[in-house]
C-alpha cells in the first residue's frame, strides 16, 4: 500500500475512531502528528493547541497544553520521544515504530511557539531557576512561568528577589 505521506509517519485520518473520539478538536484545532507506543500501544496525539496520550482502548491518559511541557527529546536510535513537564509530574515517554520523526518535530515546534520570552534566574554563579512568557496557543493568553531547579529553596531571600528581577524585566519586554 502506498503512503500518502512518505516519511512524514502516520496521517491524522489513519487514527482510529475510539483513539479520534478520545482527543476531540475545538474549533481550528488540527491533529499535526501521532504515533503508537511500541510497548503499550498507548498512542500520543500532538495537536495544535496539546499533547495527549490514550490507551489502546480509546481511555485517554491525559491532554495537557503545549505550555506544560517543559522540555524533551528525541533518540533516533531508540525512536524514543520523552517530555518533561513543567511541574515536576512524571516524565512521559514512548518508543514509536514509525512517526517518530514527525513526532519529535512536531513536539519540539509546538514547544517552542508557546515560549515568548525566557531567561535564566542566578544566583550568584548558579542557575536556580528559569523563568519565561508562555502563550497558550488555544486562547494566546500570556502568563509567566518559572521552573526552578532541583534542591531549589523557592522561598529563599535570594532566590525571590533574583526570580521577581527577571519576571519583572520579562513582563516589561512582552508588555505583559
Amino acid at each position: 500500500m502506498r503512503r500518502l505521506f512518505p516519511g512524514r509517519g502516520d496521517h491524522p485520518n489513519r487514527l482510529a475512531p475510539e483513539i479520534r473520539a478520545a482527543v476531540p478538536l475545538g474549533p481550528g484545532e488540527r491533529i499535526l502528528a501521532h504515533g503508537t507506543d511500541t510497548a503499550t500501544g498507548s498512542v500520543v496525539v500532538l495537536t495544535s493547541w496539546s499533547l495527549a496520550a490514550v490507551d489502546p482502548t480509546g481511555g485517554l491518559l491525559f491532554r495537557r497544553p503545549w505550555s506544560d511541557a517543559d522540555g524533551g527529546g528525541w533518540a533516533p536510535r531508540t525512536k524514543t520521544v520523552s517530555v518533561t513537564w513543567v511541574d515536576d509530574s512524571r516524565p512521559a515517554q514512548w518508543s514509536l515504530a514509525s512517526g517518530g520523526d514527525r513526532v519529535a518535530e512536531v513536539f519540539r515546534e509546538r514547544v517552542q511557539a508557546s515560549v515568548a520570552l525566557s531567561a535564566e534566574v542566578r544566583v550568584g554563579d548558579p542557575v536556580v531557576a528559569r523563568a519565561a512568557v508562555r502563550k497558550d496557543l488555544h486562547t494566546g493568553a500570556l502568563f509567566e512561568q518559572v521552573v526552578y531547579g532541583r534542591g531549589v529553596r523557592r522561598d529563599a531571600p535570594g532566590v525571590v528577589a533574583a526570580v521577581d528581577a527577571v519576571l519583572a524585566d520579562l513582563r516589561d519586554q512582552t508588555g505583559l
